[in-house]
């Protein structure tokens, strides 16, 4: 997704926002900063700091608006299944979060210390929850609402485990140097991989992922195919526990068993039943 100069623009005064507001925050105190203290260090006019990022306690948090709205576009634009491109935007969150991780930890700290800035940050939480949650409910029609809401939370948390445990980690306050952020680079990309899987867990946990994935090894299930008396080669073998119909053309008349997880979403079961069955139509 490319930006437009205004909106990359908008981008870039909002994280510059976050930098001065952490700085400030940790120098002199949240209650000793002003709004117009932090427009100045932004090099924003009163009217422009109001305008584009809000109140004081929005300051530290001015960069995820943004995030929000790139992250629901490129959503709409992923042809994989759902659940994994609402796992992949919470792996882009964590990518831009942990991105420095120095001003992470520092940002952490702020907020950590002070209960309006706790508070706004349930309230950023909840808004990609909500995006997450969405974007399911749109995309797989017959979901229930609480198989949405389940899957977005428990993705939320899990993202918010492995960031705050890479912000811990570390932080002896380096020079910044290159070690340093070798080191920090290291530390985000292992941490990264941590999320990775357990999002995979995650996804088999909801009947919507393959334990392959998840590096649980093979799991139950296999969807029986008109094939297999040709022999195992010529079967849909899904060993992966993935629930995946499978796609080659069928003859007319023929008949298709598919087995899914218990635990899949019954509006999941839909929606790839329906996907396998438009992809097989003449």
């Amino acid at each position: 997704m490319t930006l437009e100069p205004a909106q990359s623009r908008s981008v870039e005064v909002r994280s510059l926002v976050v930098e001065v507001a952490v700085e400030l925050f940790s120098e002199r105190g949240f209650e000793a900063t002003s709004v117009d203290d932090l427009a100045r260090a932004a090099g924003l006019s009163r009217s422009t700091y109001f305008r584009q990022v809000g109140g004081k306690e929005d300051a530290v948090f001015a960069d995820h608006p943004p995030l929000i709205e790139e992250l629901a576009a490129w959503m709409d634009e992923q042809p994989s299944d759902p659940w994994t491109t609402v796992c992949a935007a919470s792996e882009r969150v964590f990518a831009h979060l942990s991105e420095d991780l120095e001003l992470a930890r520092r940002r952490y700290a702020v907020v950590g210390g002070v209960q309006a800035l706790r508070d706004r940050e349930i309230v950023t939480e909840r808004r990609y929850e909500q995006l997450f949650s969405g974007h399911l409910r749109r995309t797989v029609p017959g979901l229930e609402p609480v198989d949405a809401i389940g899957f977005a939370a428990l993705v939320t948390a899990t993202h918010n485990h492995f960031l705050r445990q890479a912000v811990r980690s570390g932080g002896d306050g380096g020079s910044g140097g290159h070690g340093d952020r070798e080191a920090a680079a290291e530390l985000t990309a292992r941490y990264a991989e941590a999320l990775d899987r357990a999002l995979a867990l995650v996804r088999l946990r909801f009947g919507v992922g393959s334990p392959a994935d998840a590096g649980t090894g093979a799991g139950p299930g296999r969807v029986p195919h008109p094939a297999d008396d040709a022999g195992p080669a010529a079967g849909a073998d899904l060993a992966d526990g993935s629930g995946r119909v499978p796609d080659p053309a069928l003859a007319p008349g023929q008949v298709v068993v598919a087995s899914f997880p218990t635990t899949m979403p019954s509006g999941e079961v839909l929606r790839r039943v329906r996907e396998a069955l438009e992809s097989n139509s003449p």
